[in-house]
């Protein structure tokens, strides 16, 4: 099967290539925190608000819930889903 600019053997590379980028940043975003960084009177960065110990447990954050959606859905918005790194249409200007 052809598909254009891309060579046969390079399609599931470059949705291979997708799948490692969404990997690698939801990894990196998750992290755990130190015993010595919970607090029961920490609070969001944005709005205030205590940030409920078991979620300090579970992710090292700085923001609540609310305000971590509000930021990812924002960054979606920004979020291409198209691999364009093997493609040569992204190189026409």
């Amino acid at each position: 099967m052809t598909s254009g600019w891309v060579p046969d053997g390079n399609v599931g590379d470059q949705i291979q290539g997708s799948i490692d980028d969404a990997v690698k940043k939801i990894v990196s975003s998750v992290k755990e925190p130190e015993p010595d960084e919970v607090d029961e009177n920490k609070r969001c960065e944005e709005c205030d608000e205590i940030i409920p110990i078991s979620r300090q447990k579970l992710v090292k954050t700085n923001l609540c819930v609310r305000c971590q959606s509000e930021l990812e859905k924002k960054s979606k918005e920004s979020f291409s889903p198209y691999n364009r790194r093997g493609s040569m249409d992204s190189q026409l200007k």
